[in-house]
């Protein structure tokens, strides 16, 4: 037993301001012409959020390493829209030449960084955002076999690792020690952790898994039917 487990607040509390428009959640995934990795197609999502009870107007400005692209974005009134930014639409979003991501062993974990910003004529820069990804492409099975087998970038992994239950008890792990328990998967030949029953939810936990080359097996709170919740309970799920 520990005492006020679960209780209190477990992450990071902060104060943003912003102009009229907020940029949320940003994610980028990434698709290759598999086998072949000498090109991929990106896709850019993120929440637009007017807070103002008046139509918005502005362009949605991206930059990565080469990759620049605009979008004008129209909000009407205290609408929130998520936004999806393609190659299709946005040539820039075709990258050549990708420095890809691999798992620990299969090669370098090469990660690229974004940065949003949500610009208006008349607040100037109303809110931005950054966000790191790697290029790669996950698939989940092998034509005729029913097992599960993962591959990165067209190539079978051997995915080997630990069971983790928990960073910290009480929530109180620092990023030294974090960085230097998932550094050890790497020297350990791992290539993955499983986040049991989705117990370690830091970004900083995802964000070393990107760092080393560890996939996340990223499970949901469902230990087992006997002692855990009932997942045909809609209301509580």
């Amino acid at each position: 037993g520990i005492r006020d487990r679960d209780m209190g607040l477990w992450q990071g509390v902060m104060l943003l301001a912003t102009g009229p428009v907020t940029v949320a959640n940003p994610f980028v995934s990434s698709t290759l012409p598999l086998p072949r990795t000498d090109s991929a197609d990106l896709s850019v999502t993120a929440t637009m959020h007017n807070i103002t009870d008046k139509p918005q107007s502005g362009v949605l400005t991206g930059h990565a390493e080469g990759i620049v692209f605009k979008q004008p974005i129209t909000l009407a009134a205290l609408e929130t829209r998520t936004v999806t930014l393609t190659s299709a639409t946005v040539p820039a979003l075709h990258v050549r030449s990708p420095r890809l991501w691999w798992p620990n062993g299969y090669g370098p974990q090469n990660l690229y960084h974004l940065h949003l910003a949500f610009q208006t004529a008349a607040a100037g820069a109303s809110d931005t955002q950054d966000v790191s990804f790697g290029i790669r492409t996950i698939t989940y099975a092998v034509p005729g076999s029913d097992n599960l087998t993962l591959s990165v970038n067209g190539v079978p992994i051997f995915c080997k690792g630990g069971d983790w239950g928990m960073d910290e008890a009480m929530k109180r792990i620092g990023l030294k020690r974090l960085d230097a328990q998932v550094r050890m998967h790497k020297l350990a030949n791992y290539t993955m952790i499983r986040n049991w029953v989705g117990q370690s939810t830091s970004e900083s936990f995802y964000d070393l898994c990107d760092k080393y080359g560890i996939l996340v097996w990223d499970e949901f709170f469902q230990p087992n039917p006997s002692d855990g919740p009932n997942p045909d309970d809609a209301d509580l799920y």
